[in-house]
């Protein structure tokens, strides 16, 4: 079911609206249908007419949403997700992949990794660049089992 706002560059009113009906997807199980709604609603307001402050507020309103989808998704349906992510307002692709490492980093890190070849908006390539760089770090300071126990 296509998203639709009304055309005006400053009211994104009935924005959070759309988070609430992706939620309620997610929990009666329609997975298809909140993804599909998520990235519609994300392209509208990304190609719209919408002023960068007010796609930043409607991403905002979105977290709980994407977060929701995030963890409900399949392996498939998280790809096509980042499949869509540049051409997502920026903030909104930010929380995907923050929802993304947080729940199922090692999974789809090389998902992560080819989207960095992507065209992402800035602030959210950036963001993808911080996150890998510190989950190496994370790994990087773990004890090695090999090394901590040598076989004998």
């Amino acid at each position: 079911m296509p998203v639709a706002f009304p055309e005006d560059t400053n009211n994104i009113a009935g924005v959070g609206q759309v988070s609430r009906y992706i939620t309620g997807l997610v929990e009666r199980g329609h997975i298809a249908e909140a993804l599909a709604a998520l990235i519609d609603a994300a392209l509208l307001v990304a190609g719209g007419p919408y002023a960068p402050k007010q796609q930043t507020n409607a991403s905002n309103r979105w977290k709980r949403a994407i977060d929701g989808v995030v963890a409900a998704a399949s392996d498939r349906q998280v790809r096509e997700l980042l499949e869509h992510l540049p051409q997502f307002p920026d903030v909104a692709a930010q929380l995907v992949i923050t929802a993304i490492i947080r729940t199922a980093f090692e999974q789809f890190r090389p998902d992560l990794n080819k989207l960095l070849t992507q065209p992402l908006p800035s602030k959210a390539a950036a963001h993808l660049r911080r996150h890998l760089r510190d989950k190496a770090r994370e790994f990087g300071s773990r004890a090695w089992p090999e090394i901590a126990s040598p076989p004998t």
